[in-house]
């Protein structure tokens, strides 16, 4: 399963996502999104969650320090969440969505859409 990574654009620390909030964002949109069990003090997310999506499962997770969300699956599907969480931070946070090998980048800007996440990784430039 392919990851994908959602981060600010430059270090900062201005700006992190509070879980509790963010669990609770989540499941209003998602109703049917599981969250894992409590977690261990060693583990390095603060929430872990599952969404079942038109492709398949979504696998998400929010670092310790709540600047970074990690999410597993078909990337069309993760760009959808990756659009929607784009709408739940500040819009003077810049924010990347990127792939694991920082192949592929997208600027998550406000009034993103899913399509417009995806598009670069689906149709990437000719080398």
């Amino acid at each position: 399963m392919i990851s994908y990574f959602i981060s600010p654009a430059e270090h900062s620390d201005r700006w992190s996502v509070d879980p509790v909030q963010l669990r609770a964002q989540i499941s209003a949109h998602w109703p049917e999104a599981r969250f894992a069990a409590e977690l261990l003090d060693e583990t390095r997310h603060a929430i872990e969650w599952q969404l079942q999506m038109s492709e398949g499962p979504v696998e998400g997770a929010l670092n310790r320090k709540g600047r970074g969300v990690i999410l597993r699956g078909d990337v069309c599907d993760c760009a959808t969440v990756a659009a929607w969480f784009r709408t739940t931070v500040p819009d003077w946070q810049e924010l990347l969505f990127y792939d694991d090998g920082y192949n592929v980048h997208v600027s998550l800007r406000p009034g993103i859409t899913a399509e417009e996440v995806a598009r670069p990784f689906l149709d990437p430039p000719p080398v």
